[in-house]
């Protein structure tokens, strides 16, 4: 793994991802989270204790974006792989389609959960269905749902909450949701239903599906606008500390 604003990064390819995820599985080993790790995360887990526990606290972080991706190499790690989370979160989908695993949805608009859930029926046929619930909750709620999630025998989580509500959710529940495996997939729900699009696939693979993203997204592009110039800094003093860039 490599450190990276005060946040790991984990150096694993998807093939090995995905058989420690049917490991924890088979096992039933409950209280594991995979995180992804992009600009807006490292920046803001500077001054978020409460984010900075919570990517401390994961079983595996994932390079999700490119300009994290291509920080760890220049940090040191020649063996980095980039793992999109919307490409895990259909990777996942997949392999519980394969071998019957229980998946619950959780977050995004009743609209978009509709259509994600009929979409799995329709490509997974041997995907289970746990349970699902819209991503609208009060805090008298909340309760609530960790409890239905956890009496679902789930063996998948899909958590698709905005940032960092779904890294706090899963944060305070992880022990009681009861769930092998847990992944906080933002706006992977959107993508996954047609309401957002990803990038062309030439885009993706030059690394700057974030600034394409931007152009059309404004809320990207403030991310974009407010995080990426500290997330540069933050890259630079990680280069200065470890002797790999000098000053002046």
């Amino acid at each position: 793994m490599v450190s990276m604003g005060g946040c790991f990064v984990s150096c694993i390819s998807k093939r090995d991802l995905l058989s420690q995820i049917c490991s924890w599985i088979e096992s039933r080993e409950c209280g594991r989270y995979v995180a992804a790790v992009n600009v807006s995360k490292i920046v803001l887990l500077q001054k978020d204790r409460k984010l900075a526990s919570f990517m401390a606290s994961s079983s595996i972080n994932i390079a999700d974006g490119s300009p994290v991706y291509y920080a760890a190499r220049l940090l040191g790690s020649s063996t980095i792989e980039r793992i999109t989370g919307i490409e895990l979160m259909e990777d996942l989908l997949r392999l519980a389609g394969q071998r019957g695993f229980r998946v619950f949805f959780f977050g995004s608009k009743q609209k978009v959960l509709d259509v994600v859930l009929e979409k799995c029926r329709r490509l997974y046929p041997g995907l289970t269905i746990a349970g699902a619930r819209n991503g609208y909750y009060t805090p008298e709620e909340e309760q609530i749902i960790v409890r239905e999630i956890a009496a679902s025998n789930v063996d998948i989580l899909l958590v698709a909450l905005g940032l960092p509500q779904k890294e706090y959710f899963v944060h305070d529940h992880v022990r009681e949701l009861r769930c092998p495996l847990i992944l906080p997939v933002g706006g992977g729900f959107d993508v996954f239903a047609g309401i957002k699009r990803r990038a062309p696939r030439w885009v993706q693979k030059i690394g700057v599906e974030w600034l394409w993203r931007s152009m059309y997204d404004m809320s990207r592009a403030k991310l974009v606008k407010d995080g990426f110039v500290p997330f540069l800094k933050i890259i630079g003093r990680d280069l200065y500390q470890k002797g790999l860039l000098k000053r002046g």
